[in-house]
């Protein structure tokens, strides 16, 4: 399975996205593949959903919507009672009124190529109960897609790595992850980093994993 992590404002359920959705799988050699998205669900556009599609023959065969949304970056507390003052705040950067992105409800994971996945979303992976719940379910792998680029050169991408990591220990899973500034890598049950691409590169890595 190849991961692809793309911006989560693209609608790549719609009919309209079938010709994105098989180049996705020609870039990945054919391959099944999990992919960041989105989906406007009859929504308008500012407020899709952060979602994680799994992708074979072109068709999306499997969807997770992030439960866990970043606050004033994916929902806006109160935004209906305090419009006013958010649309103020948002004409300073040349927004119209951003509504909240739907959170998901269910954690249940995505089966591709024949094998069940725990995807989950960005920093979902500090929520022990999202990956747990889904390996109850018969997740067989975990698998984290994330923009850590709003870190900058920090050392946040790091430290949020290295709770992901976790994950894989308490539920004794290997952990796939995507990164679009890092950390991508690969992490085996024990928490060992399997292998890894230097922040900032654009690469791919091939890894044996089960």
């Amino acid at each position: 399975v190849t991961l692809e992590l793309l911006s989560y404002g693209y609608d790549l359920t719609s009919p309209q996205a079938a010709p994105d959705r098989r180049q996705i799988q020609r870039a990945a050699g054919g391959r099944p593949v999990i992919a960041g998205g989105g989906a406007l669900d009859g929504r308008e556009m500012f407020s899709a959903s952060n979602s994680v599609f799994g992708l074979e023959d072109g068709q999306v065969v499997g969807r997770f919507d992030k439960i866990y949304l970043v606050p004033f970056g994916e929902y806006f507390p109160l935004v209906q009672p305090l419009a006013p003052l958010y649309r103020t705040v948002f004409g300073w950067f040349g927004y119209p009124l951003l509504q909240s992105r739907p959170p998901g409800r269910v954690a249940a994971p995505i089966t591709v190529a024949g094998t069940s996945h725990a995807a989950y979303i960005c920093y979902e992976s500090v929520f022990p109960q999202v990956a747990r719940t889904m390996v109850a379910r018969g997740a067989q792998v975990l698998v984290n897609v994330s923009n850590d680029a709003w870190f900058g050169s920090g050392g946040g991408a790091r430290q949020h790595f290295d709770m992901g990591t976790l994950r894989a220990i308490e539920t004794r899973r290997y952990l796939l992850r995507g990164g679009n500034d890092g950390v991508t890598a690969a992490v085996d049950p024990l928490g060992r980093t399997l292998r890894e691409l230097p922040r900032g590169a654009r690469g791919a890595l091939t890894v044996p994993y089960g």
